[in-house]
């Protein structure tokens, strides 16, 4: 492992890249979402579990989305105004 990934791996914590291998497992096998993921499919996907998750994990799963994208080299859909649009409809609704 060269300095540069030593450090970059150390910037982020050994549970958060759990959590974030988590929640894309969770997009692609539970969901059946395909990477890279489009605008639209994040949110159908935020859609379908906003009465199941709560709002922190939503968001959670919004950053694992992300950064898959980013780190992959893909625009990131969880950007879009329509994934905005529908994760502030799920926060007013839930009162969270």
């Amino acid at each position: 492992m060269s300095k540069l990934e030593k450090y970059i791996e150390a910037a982020t914590r050994q549970n958060t890249r759990q959590s974030y291998r988590s929640a894309i497992e969770h997009f692609e096998v539970e969901w059946r979402g395909v990477l890279p993921a489009t605008a639209d499919s994040v949110a159908r996907y935020l859609a379908e579990y906003a009465e199941t998750l709560s709002t922190s994990t939503l968001r959670q799963r919004l950053a694992a989305l992300a950064k898959w994208h980013t780190e992959q080299g893909f625009p990131d859909p969880t950007k879009a105004p329509i994934v905005r649009q529908v994760f502030r409809g799920i926060r007013e609704l839930r009162s969270e």
